[in-house]
């Protein structure tokens, strides 16, 4: 019985402590729901962006005023259409911001948005990327290639991915450089994408991500929480699978 119940307890904090660091570690981002939609032809339109943080040593969406912020776009082609062009806009509403959606003619599924006291999609509701250094380069991440600045307007960037085969994807990599004087609190970081699918229709998906502007202390503990848990998990695991 005691060996039983030691297993179990190693099993769960095993478990917990994968969760915990995988969350922390930004794998839950990936989770997301896309725009799909069928023609009258029966053809499938389906677009899919996704985001994950790779800032390292903090991988939650936290970092301190001066420090780099570091994410990936990934634009897929989820249905059977080809799309002529397709691209991205990345924005970040003020602190406090509210995150909405609205429908835009001609475009399939939502364009997310910020919204604040002046109202919805309004630049005074919107961080001035060009102070905020966004840059992006087209590869993943991990990859070497050239850091450029997005077009920015209405302190709103975008950047073209071109056309995606279906099936196929593409992948970028952007940062911001957080001023020193930015307020502690939370920012909205909104993505969409943005795919021409032909005959003057568009199909949008959205990624919303929560930026923590300040002391990194909660994702630090989150490691050393999921450390620990797996740590006591393998040791009761161990315990209980030892021969008596």
């Amino acid at each position: 019985m005691y060996q039983k119940t030691q297993l179990a307890v190693g099993v769960a904090s095993l478990l917990i402590g994968i969760v915990t660091l995988a969350y922390n570690a930004g794998a839950f981002n990936y989770i997301t729901l896309s725009t799909l939609s069928v023609t009258p032809e029966g053809k499938t339109i389906g677009v899919d962006v996704s985001t994950s943080v790779v800032s390292y040593p903090y991988p939650l969406s936290a970092v301190e005023p001066g420090r780099t912020y570091i994410w990936e776009v990934k634009a897929k082609n989820t249905g059977d259409i080809d799309w002529k062009n397709s691209w991205v806009t990345v924005r970040v509403g003020i602190k406090g911001s509210e995150v909405t959606t609205h429908y835009e003619e001609n475009v399939i599924g939502k364009v997310t948005i910020e919204e604040c006291e002046y109202g919805p999609d309004k630049p005074e509701c919107r961080v001035d990327l060009r102070n905020w250094g966004i840059k992006y380069k087209n590869c993943p991440c991990k990859e070497s290639c050239t850091w450029t600045t997005p077009d920015i307007d209405d302190k709103v960037a975008s950047v073209v991915f071109g056309a995606i085969e279906a099936g196929d994807s593409e992948t970028a990599c952007f940062k911001l450089e957080i001023p020193e004087d930015t307020e502690h609190g939370s920012y909205p970081l909104i993505t969409n994408l943005i795919a021409d699918v032909g005959g003057g229709k568009y199909a949008v998906d959205s990624e919303v991500d929560t930026l923590t502007i300040g002391k990194v202390r909660g994702d630090l503990v989150l490691n050393m929480v999921g450390v620990l848990t797996l740590s006591l998990g393998a040791i009761f695991t161990a315990l209980a699978l030892k021969k008596p």
